[in-house]
């Protein structure tokens, strides 16, 4: 009986911490059976991904779908939310989103929206090496990509 029973898209604010953690604490508790099938970050600000760590802490989680932001876009990202430093794991996320979330134990990672053009390849090497690749999905939002790399074999990538 597969399927996804539970998800969370974006799990931050931008209000004080622990509202947000209780709010976790008792999404847990009511909802949460065992773990949590996919978690959905739409962007990578801070407002939106403020209590990542927590959740990923506390809970297995099967899947996790983000946005594929090059490294200058995620660095812009890291310049405007600054003041947030003092959160070490944000900027370890940040500087490389597929190695925190393989670290914290996330099975399957899916990336959305590379840039136009480019080939799965040269953008997954910026986040990952390749021993990786088998938990790591690649799904284009540019038609004429989807079309050229549907069927794309990952071996070949190594």
């Amino acid at each position: 009986m597969g399927g996804i029973r539970n998800f969370v898209c974006d799990c931050g604010t931008f209000s004080k911490e622990e509202y947000l953690n209780y709010a976790i604490k008792i999404f847990k508790h009511n909802f949460l059976i065992g773990e949590l099938d996919l978690l959905i970050l739409s962007h990578l600000h801070y407002d939106h991904v403020s209590g990542l760590n927590e959740l990923i802490s506390n809970n297995k989680i099967n899947t996790v779908v983000l946005s594929y932001l090059a490294p200058i876009e995620r660095l812009i990202i890291c310049t405007k939310f600054s003041k947030f430093y003092d959160k070490k794991w944000y900027y370890d996320f940040l500087v490389n989103p597929v190695n925190y979330l393989l670290e914290k134990g996330i099975k399957r990672i899916i990336l959305v929206g590379p840039e136009p053009g480019s080939k799965p390849e040269s953008l997954l090497e910026n986040f990952i090496n390749t021993k990786e690749l088998d938990i790591v999905d690649f799904l284009p939002d540019n038609i004429e990509l989807q079309n050229k790399y549907k069927n794309y074999d990952r071996n070949q990538l190594t």
